[in-house]
């Protein structure tokens, strides 16, 4: 069973050879993990089962607006709630949400 059946039998709740899983460090942790290993390439070595891409745009703050951004989708995200580190999606530019 290759790495994709087994991430999809897990998904249906099914057995399979092992369990999958998905690992990452930070740059520190990970720098230790090689300085301890002497295993430059230990992260790929460790054969995680998920991959993704990450979005790393930033909002531009909309002049007016205190604590409302846009981003280059046209969403509007509203920051002024309790906690600052979550975003709300406010609405679209073009309102078709």
């Amino acid at each position: 069973m290759d790495r994709r059946n087994i991430v999809l039998a897990a998904l249906r709740h099914e057995e399979s050879e092992c369990i999958p899983y998905h690992i990452e460090f930070t740059r520190q942790a990970l720098e230790q993990l090689i300085a301890y290993t002497g295993d430059e390439g230990v992260e790929s070595d460790l054969g995680g089962f998920l991959h993704y891409i990450q979005y790393w745009g930033w909002p531009t703050e909309i002049h007016g607006k205190p604590e409302h951004f846009i981003d280059e989708f046209g969403v509007i995200w509203n920051r002024s709630g309790a906690d600052i580190t979550v975003y709300l999606v406010f609405k679209r530019r073009d309102s078709r949400i």
